[in-house]
């Protein structure tokens, strides 16, 4: 005896054309993830690099306030051996000199830091030499005003192409999706059977 059957869903409250749509919305969630990774990652890299650039600066000016409070230093001293100054002066003058040569190594270790992070950002060997283009001082002579700018278009702008926002609307529109694919299984399901058999015994 041979039986073959089958059956086919007609109508299931639209619960497969909403899961198919509930699928795509978050594979589409899912890309945008993934694109505002890649965007957070250039903004940790943007980070660090003006990290260096700004440390270096600032390396710069400790250098030249040390060498000030060297000269100073050397001035108290000079004094306190001819007798025209006391011997107190000479501490405070002690006293800032090593409070520069210490923000110097600050500024220096921040400095450090900061190629260490972009070389780990950037995925590079270690041991790689970082170093900035001269002409990265023309950042100096560029004028914002951030006061004149317009901070509702700057919003406007962000929701248009942010990654994250993105994905946050296709996750809300598939969890709408989802309360559809609930909804859908309180309806009646409509089902199609069919059977083919035969009575046939060989003996």
């Amino acid at each position: 005896e041979y039986t073959l059957q089958s059956s086919l869903d007609i109508f299931k409250g639209f619960q497969k054309i909403y899961t198919i749509r509930l699928s795509s919305l978050l594979h589409k969630a899912a890309q945008q993830d993934l694109l505002q990774q890649k965007y957070l990652l250039g903004f940790r890299i943007m980070a660090a690099f003006y990290d260096i650039y700004f440390y270096e600066g600032l390396i710069v000016i400790s250098k030249e306030q040390l060498e000030i409070s060297q000269t100073n230093y050397d001035l108290v001293k000079g004094k306190i051996d001819l007798g025209l100054k006391a011997g107190a002066d000479l501490y405070e003058a002690e006293s800032t000199l090593i409070s520069d040569k210490l923000a110097l190594t600050q500024n220096e270790n921040n400095l450090g830091i900061a190629k260490l992070k972009l070389i780990q950002e950037m995925n590079m060997a270690e041991g790689t030499e970082i170093s900035l283009n001269d002409s990265l001082n023309e950042l100096d002579e560029m004028s914002t005003d951030a006061s004149t700018t317009d901070q509702e278009s700057i919003f406007k702008t962000a929701t248009e192409f942010l990654p994250l926002i993105k994905s946050e609307e296709f996750k809300a529109q598939a969890a709408r999706k989802n309360m559809s694919i609930a909804r859908g299984a309180l309806y009646p399901t409509l089902t199609w059977y069919g059977v083919y058999g035969t009575g046939y015994y060989e003996t």
